[in-house]
C-alpha cells in the first residue's frame, strides 16, 4: 500500500528529528566527558606549576629571608662568589625573572582551568544534570571555584615571599661587597702610606743630611705623608738637596 506523500514526509521528518536528538544527546555527553578529562589535566598542570614555584633557587631565597642567620650567610656567600656589583645585579635580575616566569606559568594554568571548568558546567547543564548533589553542575562549579581560589592564594604567597627574599638577600650581598671593597681600599691606602714613610726615612741619608737634621726632617715627613701630600714633601726634599749642592753645606731646614 502506498502512503500519501505528505504522510511519508512527516514520517521521514520525525525519524530525522529522533536521529538528530540522539546524536545531540551523544554529543552532549561527549562534551561532558571531554571537559571532565580536561579539568583533571588542568588540575595536574596547576599542581606542577605550584611545585615549580617552590623549586630552587626561589625556595632557598624564601627560606633564608625568614631566618636572619641564614640570610646573612647566603648574602655573604653571594658577595664572595659574585665579586662585583655588576654580577650581583645580573644574578638578582635573573632570579627575579625566574620568579615572575614561574608565576606566569601558574596563572596560565589557572586560566585554562577556569575555561575548561566553565565548559564542563555548561556541558553538564545541557546534558540535563541536576543543580545540586554530588554530580550536580552547581556543585561542580562551586568545588572548582574553591579549588582555584585556594591555589591562587598559595601561588601569590609563594611569589611574594620569593621576590621579597631575593630583594633582602641581594641587598645584604651588596652591603657585604661594599664593605669588602672599602676594607680593601683602606688596606691599600695604609700600605701606600707605610711605603711613603719608609721612603721618607731613607731619603735624608741618601741626600747626605746629618742625623739631627734627619730627625727633624722625619717629624715633618711623617706629618706631611700621613696627610696625603707626598708630592709636596718630595718637592721640599729636592729643594733642600739642591741648596746643599749649591752652597756646599747643610741644607736649609727652614724650607720645610
Amino acid at each position: 500500500m502506498q502512503l500519501p506523500n505528505m504522510l511519508r514526509v512527516m514520517i521521514l521528518s520525525s525519524l530525522a528529528v529522533v536521529a538528530w536528538t540522539a546524536s545531540d544527546v551523544h554529543a552532549q555527553h561527549h562534551d561532558e566527558d571531554f571537559y571532565k578529562h580536561a579539568v583533571q589535566s588542568d588540575k595536574i598542570a596547576l599542581h606542577h606549576a605550584l611545585l615549580n614555584m617552590d623549586e630552587d633557587p626561589l625556595n632557598t631565597y624564601r627560606k633564608a629571608s625568614t631566618n636572619s642567620t641564614h640570610a646573612k650567610a647566603l648574602a655573604k656567600s653571594l658577595a664572595e662568589k659574585l665579586d662585583t656589583m655588576k654580577r650581583l645585579s645580573n644574578k638578582a635580575s635573573s632570579d627575579n625573572e625566574v620568579a615572575d616566569n614561574t608565576y606566569q606559568d601558574y596563572k596560565d594554568a589557572l586560566r585554562k582551568l577556569h575555561h575548561d571548568g566553565h565548559q564542563l558546567v555548561h556541558a553538564m547543564h545541557r546534558a540535563g544534570r541536576g543543580e545540586h548533589g554530588t554530580h550536580g553542575y552547581e556543585t561542580v562549579s562551586h568545588d572548582l571555584e574553591h579549588f582555584s581560589e585556594h591555589h591562587a592564594d598559595v601561588a601569590e604567597r609563594l611569589h611574594n615571599h620569593a621576590t621579597r627574599g631575593i630583594e633582602r638577600i641581594f641587598e645584604g650581598a651588596s652591603d657585604n661587597l661594599e664593605d669588602k671593597e672599602m676594607r680593601a681600599h683602606q688596606e691599600s691606602a695604609l700600605k701606600r702610606n707605610s711605603a711613603n714613610v719608609e721612603a721618607a726615612q731613607e731619603l735624608p741619608a741618601a741626600i747626605g743630611l746629618s742625623e739631627a737634621s734627619s730627625s727633624s726632617l722625619f717629624t715633618g715627613v711623617f706629618l706631611v705623608a700621613s696627610g696625603g701630600i707626598w708630592i709636596q714633601l718630595c718637592a721640599n726634599l729636592f729643594s733642600m738637596y739642591k741648596s746643599r749642592v749649591v752652597q756646599g753645606g747643610e741644607p736649609l731646614l727652614q724650607t720645610l
